[in-house]
């Protein structure tokens, strides 16, 4: 049996809406999905930051530490050399003679 063209354009007029409303509850659903996903990066991103800035802090008291080492080597090396020239002063001007001579020649050369 036919349908009449009135009952064919009410499925269609019926079908439409439901499409829409459809469409409409399928935006709403991405849209939480893309908030969901947008929190998740959030916490990620948080998390990651923590991690480097840890890793950051780490490095950073490796530094320090390999520096103390330095600044104590340097003092214990400037104690050795304050020794050697309060012990033997004149081997010490001898020294310095000889490398300020030998510095000169080679600043002349260039």
């Amino acid at each position: 049996m036919a349908q009449s063209p009135s009952s064919t354009q009410s499925q269609l007029e019926q079908g439409w809406k439901t499409l829409r409303v459809d469409m409409n509850k399928l935006r709403s659903d991405l849209s939480e999905v893309a908030q969901a996903l947008f929190e998740a990066g959030k916490s990620e991103a948080g998390e990651a930051k923590t991690r480097l800035q840890g890793m950051a802090q780490q490095r950073l008291d490796d530094v320090r530490k390999v520096l103390d080492t330095a600044r104590e080597r340097s003092r214990s090396a400037t104690d050795v050399v304050k020794q050697q020239v309060e012990q033997k002063p004149m081997v010490s001007m001898l020294v310095a003679l000889g490398a300020g001579i030998l510095l000169g020649a080679l600043i002349r050369r260039k």
